[in-house]
């Protein structure tokens, strides 16, 4: 069947230089199991003046972590993933970090891994961060991150019921802020694997409305008031692979934050069947058509208020990685994670 969502998609780029990239993306970049391009250099399909407004790409500076109850623990840091005390020698001097970039967040796991006190050390220098329930592989020198969640542990290999918390493994940061109307495009790039999906539950056990495991990609999308929704680039769902095609484009509400949610339709980017595992993808996404639409429809809807335009408005505060509500074993890696401002 046709997927009118990309058709509406494509029908609403309105500037060129995103119709043009999201239409040669869609018949070839993405790909699986050739290397991205050196990290010093933007990927193909990135404009060559764009800069990454993503801070300390290559996790040099460490992570911090963060706890386990959203609720109650908040921001509240409880450890640091230092890389056996070297993340201070590679510092923070990237042009525009004054303190580290990037948290890790866990919430409504069994245990935190701020409790882990050594890394293993693997030769090609990847420190890993791992206990019972989840695992943190970061390369500071590739700039790679490997996240992944034993959820039949975290669930004792039992379904979970939609009055429990589901479990999250999260890298966060907030990006250098650039306003849509100092750009002529913004472009996402990742390169990422989806390397391993388990469901411990049987037919009977599993339901689809309630049991999942989804590689998720958000920024919180913010109008010059302070007014903000949730602006979504969904990388993996394991309903999406079982059933044979991707989500479209959506609108939603989540009740935690309370803020209005839009995520991109997966089409454009990862073509008709979405993500699958085993293989690798580098994707390259231009949001300007995709954020000039979710501003239009956030207006009329109300959750930005009258008058609210695009121009008025910035990508700011993201996160990445697993949000885990099924009972499900789950493991991805990033290779490069890219925000691209080209300026006027």
């Amino acid at each position: 069947p046709v997927n009118r969502a990309l058709i509406n998609f494509k029908n609403r780029c309105t500037k060129g230089v995103a119709a043009i990239l999201g239409l040669v993306f869609f018949s070839g970049i993405a790909s699986c199991g050739s290397p991205a391009e050196s990290k010093t250099s933007n990927p193909e399909g990135i404009p060559a003046g764009a800069v990454n407004a993503i801070r300390d790409e290559f996790f040099r500076a460490g992570i911090d972590v963060l706890g386990t109850d959203a609720i109650n623990e908040g921001r509240t840091k409880f450890g640091f993933l230092d890389y056996e005390g070297t993340a201070s020698e590679t510092g923070m001097n990237d042009g525009h970090m004054k303190e580290r970039a990037w948290e890790l967040t866990q919430w409504a796991s069994r245990e935190s891994l701020a409790e882990v006190c050594n890394a293993e050390k693997t030769e090609d220098g990847t420190y890993i961060y791992s206990n019972t329930y989840k695992e943190v592989a970061v390369n500071p020198k590739k700039g790679t991150i490997l996240l992944r969640v034993n959820g039949g542990l975290e669930y004792d290999f039992k379904p979970r019921t939609t009055e429990t918390s589901w479990v999250h493994l999260l890298i966060e940061q907030t990006p250098v802020k650039y306003l849509y109307r100092d750009v002529k495009s913004l472009t996402a790039y990742v390169d990422f694997s989806v390397d391993e999906i388990k469901n411990y539950l049987g037919e009977s056990e599993y339901n689809t409305s309630v049991h999942a495991a989804q590689l998720v990609w958000y920024f919180r999308l913010r109008n010059q008031k302070g007014e903000q929704i949730w602006f979504g680039i969904p990388l993996y769902d394991n309903r999406e692979e079982e059933r044979g095609y991707a989500d479209g484009e959506v609108f939603s509400y989540d009740k935690g934050t309370q803020s209005a949610i839009y995520s991109m339709d997966k089409v454009f980017y990862l073509g008709e069947e979405g993500a699958k595992v085993g293989e690798r993808y580098q994707c390259v996404i231009p949001l300007n058509s995709a954020l000039e639409f979710c501003v239009e429809q956030s207006t009329a809807s109300g959750a930005f208020s009258e008058g609210t335009t695009v121009d008025d408005c910035y990508l700011t505060s993201m996160n990445m990685g697993w949000e885990v509500p099924g009972t499900f074993d789950c493991q991805a890696t990033f290779y490069k994670i890219g925000l691209y401002a080209e300026k006027l």
